[in-house]
């Protein structure tokens, strides 16, 4: 099993994985864990913080290994995880999170490996973000 890992600014990646849940149900075999950064913290309670959910879940992954999905490339969340990223193994970071790729990840982390996730919920990312007045009309037919 992959282990989950969502890495933002405030309280955003508990909404997330709150509204996942809300979704698609809580799954008590599925491991995700959030953290949140916030720009009042010292960088090297930062850093801790996210060492610590890192070794955490690489731990209790077993051979699956995790998936962190942060908030925006750039940020504090995904550039503090991508320097503690380099020293792991069993470890891929996403950025640009959003509630499709956290449904993804519930729902598919217990079945596939890290790689087979990691492209799943990257080409699910990519499927969800559309104008969807443009598909609605083409759809219709206006």
């Amino acid at each position: 099993m992959v282990n989950i890992i969502i890495v933002t600014h405030g309280d955003f990646g508990a909404y997330l994985l709150e509204a996942a849940e809300e979704i698609v149900g809580h799954d008590e075999s599925v491991n995700a864990t959030v953290v949140a950064i916030s720009r009042r913290m010292p960088i090297a309670d930062v850093r801790q913080k996210i060492n610590r959910a890192l070794a955490s879940a690489l731990e209790n992954s077993g051979s699956g290994g995790v998936l962190v999905l942060c908030d925006m490339l750039g940020g504090t969340p995904c550039n503090e995880t991508l320097l503690a990223a380099r020293r792991a193994e069993r470890l891929e970071v996403l950025a640009g999170v959003n509630l499709y790729m956290v449904i993804s990840a519930l729902m598919n982390g217990r079945r596939m490996d890290l790689e087979a996730l990691t492209k799943k919920v990257m080409e699910d990312a990519k499927r969800s973000v559309v104008n969807a007045r443009n598909l609605l009309l083409a759809k219709s037919g206006n």
